[in-house]
């Protein structure tokens, strides 16, 4: 098989748009925890109040985890364009 060539520049690019786009969906998923939380209603939900607080705040650190994951992964990226558009 005949290897493709791969514009590094390119493949660098749409790596940072696909890191773009996950924040932007954890931020969007981060935002519907909170809104759920501001709705938690400890009179409604009774017993039941706390677990559901501990589900939301576990579901928040887990996506400020990702997030910091993508994060580092897209100033590695960026750090990597840099080298490359300064070779040229």
């Amino acid at each position: 098989m005949k290897k493709k060539k791969v514009n590094k520049e390119k493949d660098l690019t749409d790596r940072s748009n696909y890191c773009i786009a996950t924040c932007e969906w954890i931020a969007n998923k981060a935002f519907n925890i909170l809104s759920k939380l501001d709705e938690l209603d400890n009179d409604k939900f009774g017993p039941l109040y706390d677990k559901k607080f501990e589900e939301y705040i576990r579901e928040l650190k887990q996506l400020l985890n990702k997030s910091n994951k993508e994060m580092k992964t897209m100033n590695d990226l960026e750090k990597e364009l840099k080298i490359l558009q300064y070779k040229k």
